[in-house]
């Protein structure tokens, strides 16, 4: 996809949304949308999903391919939650950005070799997926260990880690 970077898909993942109309905007609107992740990542792909399923959800890092080739990113955008007001491209969400990368969260369902199922998932069938990262509440939360760092609220959950 990006070989000049050294970029390349661990795999493309298949939904149950063909196209980006009908495609929920984040994955908590639909929580019981299904996804399949088949990994292509080297001769032993199921070696690197070894431990995933210890977490419940994992961060989905994906490339927006639908964009093509052709388009110009602004620097504003007029996301459609703002009823027309305008917002730097880094302080939204939108799919049209000078470096087109994503991230989203999607529940683990379960591991299945080198397959993951998922749920909660916001991405179009065939999206390229660049890489999975897990989710862990006490490093992905903000102020989850207080709002200066203080505190050591996460500290129970991350020794189950």
């Amino acid at each position: 996809v990006m070989p000049a970077l050294g970029i390349r898909p661990v795999g493309h993942i298949s939904t149950c949304f063909p196209r980006r109309n009908g495609c929920p905007r984040q994955g908590s609107v639909c929580p019981e949308s299904r996804a399949r992740l088949d990994l292509v990542f080297g001769s032993n792909a199921h070696h690197a999903t070894a431990g995933l399923e210890d977490f419940s959800h994992v961060w989905l890092i994906f490339l927006f391919d639908g964009n093509g080739m052709n388009y110009t990113p602004r620097p504003s955008v007029c996301p459609p939650r703002l009823n027309g007001k305008t917002k730097g491209v880094f302080a939204t969400r939108a799919p049209h950005r000078p470096c087109p990368i994503g991230l989203s969260l999607c529940k683990l369902d379960e591991v299945k070799g080198r397959s993951l199922l998922l749920s909660g998932v916001d991405l179009v069938d065939g999206t390229p997926i660049l890489d999975i990262k897990p989710y862990i509440p006490c490093y992905d939360v903000p102020f989850a260990n207080g709002p200066d760092g203080s505190e050591d609220r996460g500290a129970e959950l991350c020794a189950k880690l």
